[in-house]
């Protein structure tokens, strides 16, 4: 079996061609199987919803009045419309509202600069008014925390007349407007704003590269005008090409033809004599399916044509009566892609060795795998409380605690109580292994996917950098081969990159100090396996303690019987959140990309027994 053990297989797309009155029982025989899963084909014909291509052409419509937009005529006109009209309507709209987003971008920072390109040629006005006494006016380009100051530009025809109290004032008459300058304390600020609001006047942005002298200052000014005649010409003419776009011009003719389609037909009709059945299918060949058709009397036709570019294959996991009750964690990242490790295989042994790890007594094992193998008759995705609970209890013999206590049982391993780095090294050893796992994971999978040179060459180092790192810390006369594998990191990288030449050089070095910085974090994450085990035995010892100061018998065993149940739902949830946890978060985000989805095969109808 090998590694075809962890892989996920892509489903095939099938269609079959039968007689009406045979589709039914087509169907049944198909879904007996377990190889078929049904799914509409998007390219296939059906009645026309005119409602839907309505309602799209509305919204259209509605877009281009809401914004204001006036389309040019348009004289494109397609000989035919490439699919079906519903999904042509939508890409149509969907192509256009792209379109008008880019145009509204450039749009945008065409009205900044044009802003930009008018603000200075009131400041040099302004500077034509002041002459010789520009000099200082840089300083306005910015307040203090203890004075604002700003330039007002106003038509002389609308002059500021407000008198402003506590503000300092100086006034310069250029050509065609009136320039005040204004400074006053920070409070005063909102006051001059709202005087200006209720004019035409405007204030000018001094901008921060202005220098202090005058010559220089007229000198700047001219530069960045030019450059701004450069921008703006630029998007100008940017503009004027996005109005040619011929996408855009074939996507107008689509839904000018559409239009006059709903106003004129009503409706599209086809008639068949045969059903096209349509889906997804683990069968490896047309001729499996045809075999098992005519066996049943069915005549079809049969074949696996290529899918729809928009179908996303379903990919088959192995759906094994031990790893069912860990598809809770398998499910939650999202499901396997095409040549992506099966997840459903490494979890049955995975998670009950993080949670009985963190979670080690036999007493609270036995009772954890009681209640989930009674709770799984109405919840069975609690089944993987069952394994996990024989887990714990495996660990609290080897540990040999019973409901928190030390004693009624041999210690078979040592006590984490009394060796306690001894289990946060541990803890550290299983993290790396399963870091390790993850990593070599995805090695397989770059195999897979014909991509192992390029994964050799920078994620292949990675990988041995982290265990060199491993043998440097038992033995440091290996500190070499860390050195070694970072050159290697380098080179492999310059390689990919040789385009970017010494350019990408400082994205490869934040790469690999980013990559070594989250292994490291990542390997410390598991010092909460021996942390959690220790907080249980800590919490173990708490309940007996509480119970000991209660005279009563009756309330001794009751309390001792409520703690206990306290410490088993609260530690089991939280064992549960942190295995969770380590395998998403460090475990899965290794190798897997969860970004397929899984088949699920049609269930044939349940055939009630003759009476």
């Amino acid at each position: 079996m090998g590694w075809g053990l962890f892989r996920s297989s892509q489903a095939h797309w099938f269609e079959v061609y039968v007689s009406l009155d045979q589709t039914v029982h087509a169907i049944e025989v198909l879904a007996e199987t377990g190889d078929v899963q049904l799914e509409l084909d998007p390219r296939q014909t059906t009645h026309l919803n005119v409602k839907v291509i309505k309602s799209l052409i509305r919204e259209f419509d509605s877009f281009c009045g809401s914004h204001n937009l006036s389309l040019p005529s348009n004289n494109a006109i397609p000989a035919h419309l490439v699919g079906e009209p519903e999904e042509v309507a939508k890409s149509s709209v969907d192509y256009f509202r792209r379109w008008a987003a880019r145009l509204f971008a450039i749009q945008d920072v065409l009205k900044l600069l044009q802003g930009e390109k008018a603000d200075l040629s009131l400041l040099d006005a302004c500077l034509t008014a002041l002459e010789s006494n520009a000099s200082g006016i840089e300083s306005f380009s910015h307040d203090t925390d203890f004075l604002f100051k700003g330039v007002y530009a106003c038509p002389q025809h609308h002059p500021l007349n407000v008198s402003l109290k506590e503000i300092f004032s100086e006034k310069v008459s250029g050509e065609t407007h009136d320039f005040f300058f204004l400074a006053g304390l920070p409070d005063r600020k909102l006051l001059v704003d709202h005087v200006v609001e209720s004019s035409d006047c405007i204030q000018l942005d001094v901008p921060e590269w202005l220098p202090g002298d005058c010559d220089e200052q007229r000198a700047a000014i001219d530069l960045r005008m030019e450059d701004l005649d450069k921008e703006i010409a630029g998007h100008i003419a940017t503009l004027k090409a996005y109005w040619r776009d011929a996408e855009l011009k074939e996507a107008l003719a689509n839904i000018a033809v559409l239009r006059w389609f709903v106003d004129y037909s009503s409706q599209v009709t086809t008639r068949q004599k045969v059903c096209h059945v349509t889906g997804w299918t683990t069968a490896s060949g047309p001729s499996v399916i045809r075999k098992t058709l005519e066996k049943a009397g069915i005549h079809a036709l049969t074949r696996y044509p290529t899918p729809s570019v928009t179908a996303t294959a379903p990919v088959t996991v192995l759906q094994s009566w031990w790893g069912k009750p860990f598809q809770i964690f398998a499910t939650m990242p999202g499901q396997p892609g095409k040549g992506e490790i099966n997840p459903y295989v490494i979890l049955p042994f995975v998670v009950p060795l993080l949670f009985g790890f963190m979670f080690p007594d036999l007493g609270h094992g036995f009772v954890l795998a009681l209640l989930g193998f009674v709770l799984s008759f109405r919840w069975p995705q609690l089944r993987f409380l069952v394994p996990c609970g024989i887990a714990a209890m495996l660990f609290g013999i080897a540990f040999g605690e019973v409901f928190g206590l030390e004693g009624w049982i041999p210690v078979i391993w040592f006590s984490p109580l009394h060796e306690p780095v001894r289990i946060i090294v541990i803890s550290l050893v299983l993290g790396s292994g399963l870091i390790l796992m993850g990593l070599v994971f995805a090695a397989i999978e770059a195999a897979w996917q014909k991509r192992l040179l390029k994964w050799f060459m920078v994620d292949g180092a990675v990988l041995f950098l982290y265990i060199s790192a491993l043998v440097t810390l038992f033995f440091p006369q290996a500190f070499p081969l860390i050195i070694l594998t970072v050159v290697w990191y380098m080179i492999g990288s310059l390689v990919i990159h040789r385009d970017e030449g010494v350019a990408a050089l400082p994205g490869i070095i934040g790469r690999i100090l980013h990559s070594s910085y989250e292994l490291v974090v990542n390997s410390l994450s598991f010092i909460r396996l021996g942390a959690f085990a220790l907080a249980h035995m800590t919490m173990s010892s708490a309940v007996f303690s509480m119970a000991n100061l209660i005279e009563s018998s009756t309330g001794h065993y009751l309390v001792l019987v409520m703690g206990h149940l306290l410490v088993i739902g609260v530690e089991a949830l939280l064992v549960f959140v942190q295995t969770t946890r380590l395998i998403l978060f460090e475990f899965f985000i290794r190798f897997l990309r969860a970004d397929g989805r899984v088949f699920t095969p049609l269930t044939p109808p349940v055939k009630k027994p003759k009476i």
